[in-house]
């Protein structure tokens, strides 16, 4: 679990954020509400980083006007996850972010169409991302 975010520093709209205080500590199922534009995706982005150690999830979003490395650190079960512009210096795999990439990944549906109120009609699904890949390829081969 995820015990606070440390820091984060030039990594989109989060120049600095400072936050070792509690209002970062997270808890055992934390959900995170915004406004557009006030930095869910980038600290989305962070997150798929650490998660899957690609430094590029964090380097694409580099704040514009400054000239400062990128930083980021969070604390996992009270060990320092540092990101130091450039890399990670370890990864932590066990993060779950559910998202529209998610849903991208884990859900097919071949015959998902949308309504004229703009409702989806779902009659099929597969889940997971092995199903999504196989269901894919059956679609593919027809």
């Amino acid at each position: 679990m995820i015990d606070r975010v440390q820091n984060i520093e030039n990594v989109g709209r989060i120049v600095k954020t400072g936050g070792g205080q509690a209002q970062y500590q997270f808890g055992s199922n934390t959900h995170i509400y915004a406004g557009n534009t006030h930095g869910k995706s980038t600290l989305t982005a962070v997150m798929r980083s650490l998660q899957s150690n690609s430094p590029d999830f964090i380097k694409g979003r580099k704040t514009f006007g400054v000239t400062q490395q990128q930083r980021a650190i969070f604390v996992i079960g009270g060990v320092n996850y540092i990101f130091d512009g450039n890399e990670w210096e370890k990864s932590f795999e066990n993060i779950r972010i559910f998202d529209t990439r998610y849903i991208h990944e884990n859900f097919f549906s071949p015959d998902e169409e949308i309504t004229e109120d703009g409702q989806k009609k779902i009659e099929t699904f597969i889940l997971g991302s092995e199903g999504v890949r196989l269901a894919k390829d059956v679609v593919d081969r027809n």
